[in-house]
């Protein structure tokens, strides 16, 4: 009978350890996925700001080309969303 409650005790122990690694993977995956957005994001933003910097120095010079980087700014934004 001891030996059945040790073998319990372990079999229930080891099923604990596979859930930790189970979560822990998870937790992995996810925080793996945010740095990834964030790197995407922190990219995407560093473009749109120095796009709509440049349209607005274009604007006085070049109204089309600063019409043109206004565009790509939006599409940036969309992609970005």
């Amino acid at each position: 009978m001891l030996m059945l409650r040790w073998l319990w005790g372990a079999t229930q122990g080891l099923q604990a350890g596979q859930d930790a690694r189970a979560q822990l993977a998870v937790s992995e995956e996810r925080l793996r996925f945010s740095r990834d957005l964030h790197d995407l994001l922190g990219h995407s933003l560093s473009v749109i700001s120095l796009k709509s910097e440049l349209s607005a120095k274009l604007a006085l010079k070049d109204p089309a080309k600063a019409a043109e980087e206004m565009h790509e700014v939006r599409r940036l934004a969309r992609d970005s969303l």
